[in-house]
């Protein structure tokens, strides 16, 4: 059986590539050997947990692996402890965004990128050529949302599922709550999700201690969905993301979304149609009516196993 690993940095108590690693190795896991590999001691137990379920977890700071295939997650952080006979770069980052100069590696024999944006990035960082996969999303999505959950019966009901840090937007959505309460909107804001203790602690305090009553912080759930189906709109007011793997779980529930304009906004969202794009100011914040579409996210395990 081939042995696949899958090598990031830090595991956060929840993040997009944390779930898109998630998403892959279930269905992965029972055709090939996987592991997760990390190598910082702070990584969150909860996902290690979570990812154990489907794979091996080694922390590589502490032993050397061997494998047919290594997956590199992480733009951070030394896999030099993972011997492999393949190596691919699995891209979910802005590397505009975070400032980061990936150069071109003799030792990687395929880049995936999971956006075109991202794609277009790499190629102006290092020239390299690259596959476009889309993550995958939880297999079991449709049923987990339609488990009920106790949402406040408001006018107008929100949801963002996020890490409490500032990339992700919190100062924007104060900003934004604030001109819902000039509208004299009555809504419920439920905000899934928490942030990493080292780095975001002191965050997460001010900006809960700053929000309106209005906001409901649910902390880390394993399950969102039901709270996406229930709510009116998903709002995700990131300064950058790579995808947006949460806006697509939106969309294929069916809630539509609001999201700044970041670089791959349109990858995804058709303005008006399945959501709503508003700017990093909140200038064009629309009235928001309901919207009702149809969608369909094209993405598939074939391609991953193509190149695995």
């Amino acid at each position: 059986m081939k042995h696949i690993c899958f090598y990031y940095y830090h595991i956060n108590i929840i993040g997009g590539v944390e779930i898109a690693i998630l998403n892959l190795i279930s269905r992965l896991h029972t055709k090939y050997k996987i592991t997760v590999a990390f190598d910082k001691d702070n990584s969150s137990l909860d996902f290690l947990l979570r990812l154990s379920k489907y794979a091996d977890i080694v922390n590589i700071s502490k032993e050397r692996l061997e494998c047919d295939t290594l997956v590199i997650c992480s733009l951070y952080g030394s896999y030099r402890n993972i011997k492999a006979k393949k190596k691919i770069r699995w891209l979910h980052a802005n590397l505009k965004e975070i400032k980061y100069k990936l150069d071109r590696e003799q030792d990687i024999d395929d880049y995936v990128v999971v956006s075109e944006e991202c794609g277009k990035q790499l190629q102006e960082s290092n020239g390299a050529d690259y596959k476009l996969i889309y993550n995958l999303l939880d297999k079991d999505i449709l049923d987990k949302a339609n488990e009920e959950v106790d949402v406040v019966d408001k006018p107008l009901k929100l949801v963002t599922v996020a890490r409490i840090s500032p990339e992700k937007g919190f100062e924007r959505m104060l900003k934004f709550a604030n001109i819902l309460k000039q509208r004299k909107i009555d809504y419920v804001w439920y905000i899934i999700g928490k942030g990493n203790e080292d780095y975001y602690k002191g965050y997460e305090e001010n900006i809960k201690s700053r929000s309106p009553k209005e906001f409901i912080y649910l902390g880390k759930l394993d399950n969102p969905f039901p709270y996406m189906k229930q709510c009116d709109f998903l709002v995700q007011l990131s300064d950058y993301e790579s995808q947006g793997l949460v806006v697509v779980e939106a969309l294929t529930i069916g809630t539509p979304v609001i999201i700044t304009n970041y670089k791959v906004a349109t990858e995804t969202v058709d303005d008006k149609v399945n959501g709503y794009i508003v700017d990093m100011e909140l200038t064009n914040v629309p009235e928001l009516k309901p919207l009702k579409f149809k969608y369909k996210y094209k993405t598939n395990i074939e391609e991953w196993e193509k190149i695995l």
